[in-house]
């Protein structure tokens, strides 16, 4: 895996996740110019090619990666109203298509679970030691980033609980 900091995005597997989003938009949605993406939607498209686990006891670095990109993705759009990855094909540039994420219950509590396995290093069947957690344990930055995400997906979770 290349990385070029602490986030997810700022990996050879964070540009996937940029990538298959791409792709998920473009085909899902060919002739829209502007659209709603449904996150959880999304997240059952990661899980079926194969970007997320199909359950929260398949650990892999991957699907690790890839759900806390797309936590990272998630607040860039909360935090900004935009997804800004551009590409120069316009029916690929998800600044300009995605007009807002439709979130539910089901797709925060999804990332929510991710994430706090990763926290409290969840081993996986064979009980190994998570490949992230061996990759990220001398980073006190990776760490407090994914803190970080965790308590907010918390309030995020809350506020829906609430309204």
């Amino acid at each position: 895996m290349g990385a070029w900091s602490y986030k997810a995005l700022d990996s050879d597997n964070g540009l996937d996740v940029i990538d298959f989003i791409k792709e998920y938009v473009s085909s899902k949605y060919p002739t829209l110019e502007s659209i709603d993406l449904n996150l959880w939607d999304l997240i059952v498209a990661m899980k079926e090619d194969g970007l997320l686990g199909k359950s929260f006891e398949d650990v892999d670095f991957l699907f690790d990666n890839s759900a806390i990109a797309l936590v990272e993705l998630y607040f860039m759009f909360m935090d900004h109203g935009v997804i800004d990855y551009e590409s120069d094909d316009d029916n690929l540039n998800l600044k300009k298509r995605i007009k807002s994420l439709i979130v539910n219950s089901d797709a925060l509590e999804f990332m929510f679970h991710c994430l706090t396995d990763i926290k409290e290093g969840k081993p996986d069947m064979d009980g190994e030691e998570r490949e992230i957690l061996e990759i990220w344990e001398d980073s006190p930055e990776w760490k407090e980033h994914l803190n970080s995400l965790i308590v907010r997906l918390n309030n995020e979770i809350a506020k829906k609980s609430n309204s």
